[in-house]
């Protein structure tokens, strides 16, 4: 007899994903294939992670984080929004304060458009990755931040699948392509643990903000614009945060069996 768990699907700025609600219930039992069947696009629901919401406390909740391969996720900065959303209108509050992976944030929902804070207390690290010049940076996740050429540049899920596996990285990198035109970033993500690229990222956009900030100067704050949608990247009134927004959406509700 399989177990049956209900979820709720949902999506920042097209970085979608299932959440679960275990603040009251324990959570399914999820090993690396059944996270991998229910994230399939074809088998199963479809999403690039799935987010465990659980009680924690001293906080309105805590952020469990896996990624479409099973893995454990570091901290997911759109996971994070839809977190916020879906724990907000659980809790009826419009203000929260939450944990993840890599320590405490804040997050605030106005409508379809959620903020949230996300650690940038590092710095820049010019690197050369399999010939090309980027930066490296840590903002919860790790990231190696490139230009694009053309923002519908052919092959970029090869390219970012060589550089996220290099051996300069300990536990390997996201990738972040950047194109800047007419004074407006393009940016396109792959994402580790999804091993695809993504519609969008959050942390990825706090990286490439923090890199434009830091190696040309631009001033906060800062809009990208990515596949999926547009995410903003704001001083935060606490030293080493940044604010983090963005829309989400609520797709469906519905039930898997496991």
């Amino acid at each position: 007899m399989k177990n049956k768990f209900k979820f709720t699907k949902m999506h920042g700025t097209e970085n979608d994903f299932v959440v679960i609600n275990a603040m009251i219930e324990p959570p399914p039992e999820l090993d690396d294939n059944k996270v991998r069947e229910i994230c399939d696009r074809r088998k199963g629901v479809g999403a690039d992670g799935i987010l465990i919401i659980q009680e924690k406390p001293g906080y309105d909740f805590h952020m469990r984080y896996l990624n479409a391969d099973g893995s454990e996720g570091g901290m997911c900065g759109n996971g994070a929004r839809c977190a916020v959303k879906f724990a907000g209108e659980l809790l009826n509050k419009s203000e929260l304060n939450f944990t993840a992976s890599d320590g405490e944030h804040r997050g605030w929902v106005d409508d379809d458009s959620v903020r949230v804070t996300i650690t940038a207390n590092a710095e820049a690290d010019k690197r050369l990755v399999d010939g090309r010049e980027g930066y490296f940076i840590d903002t919860g996740s790790p990231h190696f931040v490139t230009a694009l050429n053309e923002v519908d540049e052919d092959d970029l899920i090869g390219v970012g699948r060589k550089i996220r596996f290099d051996s300069s990285f300990e536990n390997g990198a996201n990738v972040d392509f950047l194109n800047i035109k007419d004074n407006e970033f393009f940016v396109r993500t792959y994402e580790r643990g999804v091993e695809n690229e993504t519609n969008s990222c959050g942390t990825g956009a706090v990286a490439v903000a923090l890199v434009l900030n830091q190696t040309k100067s631009v001033d906060f704050p800062i809009e990208l614009i990515f596949p999926g949608g547009r995410l903003s990247v704001d001083k935060s009134d606490i030293e080493g945060e940044v604010i983090l927004g963005g829309a989400v959406k609520k797709v469906f509700q519905g039930s898997v069996f496991l």
